[in-house]
């Protein structure tokens, strides 16, 4: 066992591609090269400046990734932190250290005004000590063909003749897809030509569907390790998002579609062809900034005027009608973003039942705006 030579510290541009490397043969089981082509944006060359670093008898010992991006719900953007790539050598586990980089990462993220930090993770209860506690909704829809079949027909039915071509993405295509992607109602603000690079992955496979030559729809299915068997970002026309989800089931007995807590339609005509359908909490946040996320919940409505919310490290401190009121940040947490955790969600009602400084009024209009729905597509988690 090691000790840490320092605290948390940033790297050099010139030692950038040595530390992918050795995250590779910690994380990608020695495939160099894997991670960049993973996540081409996150680690971008010209960003060194997100990993943080502990270092343990002059090695690197811990490491985690932040990121800062604008999430877009309906007209309202707001800066959220993802986290990701946390990792620590076998030889110095049991330290604290990889603790010490997502604290570090966190740090950022408040300095540069993100609302929330949010990661993923098969290890909720070592997260749980940092703060970060289950967040929004993840559906999964898994449907074979037989149901995809019924799906699209009744798709098509509502839209008239399909007239559709599905063929593989090609470098013509991303332009229209950029455009379908940036009207979702729920998306990242990705810079443009981003998505030539996400699609160039490994074990990425991008179906296009075509109607008079120009491209509708599409569906991305596989990333690196993740989501195999699972279409995790699409868009556009749902006659044409179902045509490529049956073309990217291929051989498969099933294939999955991850849904926003939008629902949009290609979804819903699945759900009602009889998709199996899988509720999940969407991942692990920690609340940084609940003012500002409370003021995107409230957006224009006249009767929340009066509502607001101050944070202070671990508590949210609410001012509404009946007075004020001081929280736990991670009940507060809850009530804004909701936790999916069963079948049924929990009524907005029953959440806001402990805020009892919020009038009846305010109560009432407060409930039909939340669960505030997080989301980020496969493409844009890390």
């Amino acid at each position: 066992m090691g000790v840490a030579d320092q605290g948390v510290e940033c790297i050099e541009a010139a030692e950038r591609a040595s530390l992918v490397a050795w995250l590779d043969d910690g994380l990608r089981r020695g495939h160099r090269g894997t991670l960049q082509r993973e996540y081409p944006l996150s680690l971008h060359p010209l960003h060194p400046e997100r990993h943080r670093v502990v270092r343990c008898e002059g090695r690197l010992a811990a490491h985690a990734m932040v990121q800062c991006v604008s999430l877009r719900v309906g007209e309202v953007s707001l800066e959220i932190g993802l986290i990701g790539l946390v990792y620590t050598d076998p030889s110095f586990r049991g330290q604290g250290l990889a603790s010490r980089c997502v604290e570090a990462c966190v740090e950022t993220l408040r300095r540069e005004g993100s609302v929330l930090a949010l990661l993923w993770s098969d290890q909720p209860g070592f997260y749980r000590r940092l703060g970060f506690g289950p967040v929004g909704r993840d559906d999964l829809l898994v449907a074979d063909a037989a149901c995809l079949a019924r799906a699209r027909t009744a798709a098509a039915a509502g839209s008239g003749p399909e007239g559709l071509q599905v063929e593989p993405c090609r470098a013509g295509d991303l332009p229209y897809l950029e455009g379908m992607y940036a009207r979702k109602a729920i998306h990242v603000e990705r810079p443009p030509g981003a998505l030539a690079a996400l699609v160039a992955g490994p074990e990425v496979e991008v179906a296009v569907a075509h109607r008079g030559g120009a491209p509708v729809a599409y569906a991305a299915r596989g990333r690196g390790d993740d989501f195999r068997d699972i279409v995790h970002e699409w868009a556009g026309d749902r006659a044409g998002v179902l045509a490529c989800c049956e073309r990217l089931r291929g051989e498969r007995p099933a294939l999955g579609l991850l849904t926003s807590p939008a629902f949009e339609g290609a979804a819903m005509d699945l759900l009602r062809a009889g998709a199996v359908r899988h509720p999940r909490a969407f991942g692990l946040a920690r609340l940084l900034d609940a003012g500002a996320l409370l003021r995107a919940v409230i957006d224009t409505d006249p009767a929340l005027a009066g509502l607001g919310a101050h944070q202070q490290d671990d508590r949210v401190t609410f001012e509404g009608d009946g007075g004020s009121q001081t929280i736990p940040a991670d009940e507060c947490r809850t009530i804004l973003l909701g936790s999916q955790l069963a079948e049924t969600p929990p009524d907005p009602d029953d959440r806001l039942g402990s805020l009892t400084c919020l009038s009846d009024s305010e109560r009432s209009a407060l409930a039909k705006r939340l669960p505030w729905p997080l989301y980020v597509w496969g493409f844009d988690s890390i």
